[in-house]
């Protein structure tokens, strides 16, 4: 406690020891951190030197106090650096190897920008809290624990990979903005904030979005995704929505489609029964491959953002070669779209799988030069 502790040289944990209290360390010469049994530092620790300061070792343990950069040569070749409390890093200057946040809920706050080279891993347990300034990582993101949340940007900005271990999700902005390459593997549980792609390659061979009961904010225009698991909630499309495997409407309840975009997917999957599915006035959205909609869905469903007033209207393209069960079409479907046209289909029409309720209530129907239908008496 009391004062300064003022560092020319370096600074040893040789067992597993908790240091804390009110004294400020700070760190003037060219030296060394090195730990060796796993202790912590909950002191105030400053980096203020024209010298070198070099983090040695995969067990540097900081929690609870502040941990500043203000000058000097910083190495963290190969090290980890681990925060497992509520803690502030003003640390803009320092190139990081590998940082873990940990602990039980706690509040990690970035008071300046924190820049990685190696792997990100969160790794706390409850809701632990991400605030403050933007964590570049320069190489990869791994959600391995705890359900995080905050005010914080994750930009992606190297080459690295995204991975979760479990289904814990991850709810804070992330944006792809890198000339280097991004790979999305396995399940990555991710929801309510913002996602967001710039520049770079994103590889996402084999991988699944799930966005929880909470949804999202789509601006990945650009990026071909491979599946996503859309829960019961709003999603919203700032840019157009691409996909080249499956959409699952899982669970039960409404799922809403906001936003100026719409989406292009392979595969559109609903097969539980009483959902009604929203879709956004002006979009397009189309099914390139299957549609199955096991589900009865009226078709009053998909016209709740219709303007019938103005004439306005959301489409949904079954592109050509694309097959749909025969819970597609149907009576209710056209009856509920006003004399306008809701549904596009390109492909081949057959009685028996795409009007095969029409066939017990024949109808007149007026289609355009495209097939459309346009009116529906």
């Amino acid at each position: 406690n009391g004062n300064n502790l003022h560092l020319k040289s370096s600074m040893q944990f040789i067992s597993s020891l908790t240091v804390q209290g009110t004294t400020n360390f700070n760190f003037i010469g060219t030296g060394s951190w090195t730990e060796t049994g796993n202790g912590i530092l909950k002191n105030n620790f400053t980096i203020n030197t024209s010298g070198t300061f070099t983090m040695v070792g995969s067990l540097l343990n900081y929690n609870t106090g502040t941990f500043k950069y203000i000058s000097g040569t910083v190495i963290a070749t190969g090290s980890t650096f681990t925060i497992a409390a509520n803690t502030t890093l003003d640390t803009n200057g320092i190139i990081f190897n590998n940082v873990t946040f940990g602990g039980a809920s706690q509040t990690y706050y970035l008071a300046s920008n924190l820049t990685t080279t190696g792997t990100v891993r969160l790794n706390g347990t409850g809701t632990p809290t991400l605030s403050g300034n933007t964590l570049f990582c320069r190489g990869n993101l791994s959600v391995t624990n705890g359900d995080t949340r905050g005010s914080t940007q994750i930009v992606l900005n190297g080459t690295g990979t995204w991975s979760h271990t479990n289904a814990m999700f991850l709810r804070n902005d992330i944006t792809i903005n890198t000339t280097g390459t991004t790979t999305v593997s396995g399940v990555i549980y991710w929801c309510q904030g913002t996602l967001t792609y710039s520049a770079g390659t994103v590889i996402t061979t084999g991988s699944t979005i799930n966005t929880g009961g909470i949804g999202g904010t789509f601006n990945t225009n650009g990026v071909i995704w491979n599946n996503f698991i859309f829960p019961n909630t709003i999603h919203t499309l700032l840019s157009p929505l691409n996909a080249t495997g499956s959409m699952t409407l899982a669970s039960s309840g409404n799922i809403t489609f906001k936003g100026p975009a719409g989406f292009t997917i392979g595969t559109f999957l609903c097969s539980t029964a009483g959902r009604t599915i929203f879709l956004n006035t002006g979009n397009t959205y189309t099914v390139t491959n299957n549609m199955t909609t096991t589900a009865t869905l009226a078709g009053v469903s998909y016209l709740q953002s219709i303007d019938l007033a103005n004439g306005t209207k959301a489409i949904f393209n079954l592109s050509p070669g694309a097959t749909q069960d025969n819970g597609y079409f149907s009576a209710i479907d056209i009856d509920s779209s006003g004399g306008r046209s809701i549904w596009t289909y390109k492909g081949v029409l057959t009685r028996t799988i795409n009007w095969n309720k029409m066939s017990t209530n024949p109808k007149k129907h007026i289609l355009s030069s495209n097939n459309r239908i346009i009116k529906h008496t």
